[in-house]
């Protein structure tokens, strides 16, 4: 599974896209201005694109335009290698308790 730190080795924030929504650079909101950019930029380098999507095991950054579970954009500066890349940010076990997680998944 590729990680975050995978992630920082191979692509960098883009640091020319900011929202008002965000203070890192390169991350962009899924509602407004910051859709409208998203698009825009998913239209003309769609690869500089990722989508931060909540997962069954934690937060993912997947390479894309994506609707789905989306939580928030990334634009890079780098290309994409290719159209499946992904890489697990935050899993869920880190995050939360085994409690937690219990309840989560069970309601109890």
């Amino acid at each position: 599974m590729k990680t975050e730190t995978d992630f920082d080795k191979l692509y960098t924030y883009d640091k020319t896209i900011t929202s008002k929504e965000f203070e890192t650079a390169g991350m962009l909101e899924t509602f407004g201005d910051d859709l409208k950019l998203v698009l825009d930029i998913a239209n003309k380098t769609p690869m500089r694109v990722w989508t931060m999507v909540d997962g069954d095991d934690g937060m993912y950054l997947v390479q894309g335009y994506h609707l789905v579970n989306r939580i928030y954009y990334v634009i890079t500066t780098e290309d994409a290698q290719s159209e499946d890349e992904e890489y697990l940010i935050d899993s869920y076990e880190d995050l939360y308790t085994p409690e937690e997680l219990e309840w989560m998944e069970n309601g109890e």
